[in-house]
């Protein structure tokens, strides 16, 4: 008889993991003042887009939390930030509302579009007699527009110098990438697991930025200013 890991079940169904994996996102913005509490700007932003497993296993080894990539998304934005609080001309707090543009790219150009990439792969050699499996990966590079929401914190360090903690949103439409298992046990054909990622994603981001319009902002002891 098959021992509990030996017998490797996807979740049936197809599965759009609501927080897409990613690794590093960077980018570049700017913003222009309108009002003392409203600024308007624009902003680009490159990430890779993660797909992962989802299992229902008691002993999952390496598979549980199992991604990969081969897409690149740039994306290009313009955005609304309101000022919520301002203690001193230090800190303050802004929220967020962006249109972005995707591009997503497949990192392998000489795949076709949809073609399946092989990632991984395990025989009977390696987990016993009893189970085979091998994981894919298929690009589906394309463009969309996608609303974000984001919650913005800055710092005024020195002079004309910030710094910038971002905590955001956005909401997908589009298939960019899915993830496939196929197993066999004892020769036959188990569920394919299927997973998608179409740009829902939450992301943090940190950096600094310079200001170049206007006067350079001084200390206010007393001062805050809430909304």
């Amino acid at each position: 008889m098959a021992s509990t890991s030996d017998v490797i079940q996807a979740v049936p169904g197809t599965y759009q993991l609501k927080n897409d994996f990613y690794r590093g996102y960077s980018g570049y913005f700017l913003s222009y003042p309108v009002t003392e509490k409203w600024n308007v700007g624009t902003d680009y932003t490159l990430t890779e887009g993660w797909t992962g497993t989802s299992f229902h296993l008691d002993h999952c080894s390496g598979l549980c939390g199992f991604r990969a990539s081969i897409i690149k998304m740039h994306r290009y934005g313009i955005f609304a930030e309101r000022q919520l609080l301002d203690w001193r001309n230090i800190f303050r707090i802004s929220g967020k509302a962006k249109v972005m543009y995707e591009n997503a790219e497949n990192t392998w150009p000489f795949l076709d579009y949809g073609e399946l990439r092989k990632v991984r792969s395990w025989r009977p050699e390696n987990t016993g007699p009893y189970t085979e499996w091998d994981m894919y990966v298929q690009p589906l590079p394309g463009k969309q527009v996608l609303p974000g929401i984001a919650i913005r914190l800055q710092v005024r360090l020195i002079w004309r110098i910030y710094f910038h903690y971002e905590y955001g949103y956005t909401e997908g439409h589009r298939e960019f990438q899915k993830f496939y298992f196929e197993n066999h046990y004892l020769g036959e054909p188990g569920v394919t697991g299927i997973w998608s990622s179409d740009g829902d994603l939450q992301y943090r981001t940190w950096g600094f930025s310079v200001k170049f319009l206007g006067p350079v902002e001084r200390f206010e002891k007393g001062k805050f200013e809430l909304f």
